[in-house]
């Protein structure tokens, strides 16, 4: 959400099946994860 209201970017603007998330979120799931690719 924070990266989205910087760009100023909508819920409308995203791809078919994304959505909106938080920092907070992403952390979970980054945590849960067995691999993460970070470029």
């Amino acid at each position: 959400g924070t990266c989205m209201d910087v760009r100023g970017l909508s819920e409308a603007e995203l791809l078919e099946g994304a959505a909106r998330s938080t920092m907070d979120e992403l952390t979970a799931l980054t945590i849960d994860a067995d691999k993460v690719l970070v470029f």
